[in-house]
């Protein structure tokens, strides 16, 4: 079983003309075709981005993490096959101390920061828990608090899986934390020589050298390997991150 996770990169005010999304949305339904990952979870997805994804063969869940507003209005969305998965349940969290309230956010956060969870079973009976969220890019305090309200809506980890863009390394200690709490793995162990997994859009250069976007699993899942796709199309800019497939 393959599962994706992948920031395919809202558009701003700041993005150049050549690399708005009318020019890479096709890469990325490519990227997701090639590789054919059973789950995926995707962020920074706006309304408009959904509607030009080629998601035939998936389900998708996740609702937008704004209450009244549709700028940067995006959403961390679950990807599942259909003929592979049933959904059991889902819900989206606010990354708050008032998770259900629509539009909470942490102290400091200049969005609302949401995470995306899903239970899914398959079609020998096994169940997963996949959790899909997206960290605050700016100060490593709200990270920590984010973090911390993530690791409390996770109350069993058996057969679990936590991926999306955090936005930090695993050398911050929150996230160390989080992972030895929750007894989790993260992708990365089968990965020999690892390179980050953002780049700044102008220079194509790594903003630092460990990934900020991971898969944690739970270790009675068990890891085959995980590739971060650093090749894909070197003439035209697809995302400022690179997706991550992980095997288990």
């Amino acid at each position: 079983m393959k599962i994706m996770t992948f920031n395919i990169k809202n558009d701003t005010i700041l993005t150049s003309k050549q690399n708005t999304w009318e020019h890479r949305y096709l890469y990325i339904n490519m990227i997701i075709h090639q590789y054919n990952p059973d789950i995926i979870g995707l962020q920074e997805v706006t309304n408009k981005m959904l509607m030009d994804l080629d998601l035939k063969n998936y389900i998708f869940v996740g609702k937008t993490r704004n209450r009244f507003f549709e700028i940067a209005n995006e959403r961390n969305i679950i990807l599942f096959k259909k003929d592979i998965f049933t959904l059991l349940d889902n819900q989206t969290y606010w990354l708050s101390s008032t998770p259900d309230k629509l539009g909470s956010r942490t102290l400091g956060s200049i969005y609302p920061r949401i995470c995306t969870f899903a239970s899914l079973k398959d079609k020998d009976g096994k169940i997963y828990k996949i959790y899909n969220t997206h960290l605050d890019h700016l100060l490593p305090i709200v990270r920590k608090h984010q973090v911390d309200y993530l690791e409390k809506l996770i109350e069993n980890n058996n057969q679990t899986i936590i991926m999306g863009d955090f936005n930090t390394t695993i050398k911050a200690k929150y996230l160390k934390k989080m992972v030895l709490n929750l007894d989790l793995e993260d992708c990365y162990k089968k990965v020999d020589n690892l390179i980050s997994s953002h780049f700044n859009i102008l220079s194509k250069i790594h903003k630092n050298d460990y990934p900020i976007d991971y898969i944690f699993i739970s270790k009675d899942i068990k890891i085959k390997n995980t590739t971060i796709i650093n090749n894909i199309n070197n003439e035209r800019f697809v995302s400022d991150h690179y997706p991550i497939i992980c095997e288990f």
